[in-house]
């Protein structure tokens, strides 16, 4: 892969195929009001970085009333996470863009929940860049933002145990 494509991004270690529940806005209802916070209605939902996209898919057709947006700049993984989300029935709107162009986008709404699963540790200093941008100018006022990353060396150890 050329250092053009991957633009920042980690490529040389496959991306594994899972389903992370904390992505899920449901679950944050339980934490925030625990902390004595109000849980937002949640009507847009955007996942950045999906991976493979079993998560979003699940979330958009599992969670009526809440739209989804997301991206992923590795196209095999965006046209997989896709096909799920149209043989779910449901209207996810994903895509093969890199944050900075994602980011950019002028048909996006205002999200209530933004979420970030360990794409923070894979992504330049200039991406993280984009990515703070994008969630000052479109998180909701009182939206959530669910963010989570990986530490390589922590888990370099086991990363040989994730292909079994």
């Amino acid at each position: 892969m050329s250092s053009e494509w991957s633009a920042g991004y980690v490529t040389d270690v496959n991306y594994t195929s899972g389903y992370y529940p904390e992505l899920s806005p449901i679950r944050c209802r339980l934490p925030l009001l625990t902390a004595g916070h109000h849980a937002p209605k949640i009507e847009n939902a955007c996942e950045l970085g999906f991976g493979q996209g079993l998560s979003v898919a699940i979330h958009a057709a599992a969670q009526s009333g809440v739209k989804w947006w997301g991206t992923d700049f590795n196209p095999a993984q965006a046209a997989h996470a896709t096909e799920m989300a149209r043989l779910s029935g449901s209207d996810a709107k994903l895509y093969d863009e890199a944050f900075s162009e994602f980011c950019s986008r002028v048909d996006l709404p205002d999200f209530d929940f933004i979420g970030l699963h360990g794409i923070w540790t894979w992504i330049s200093d200039e991406n993280r860049s984009v990515l703070v941008d994008f969630i000052r100018r479109k998180l909701r006022p009182g939206g959530v933002l669910y963010i989570s990353y990986n530490t390589y060396p922590g888990w370099s150890s086991a990363a040989p145990l994730r292909h079994l």
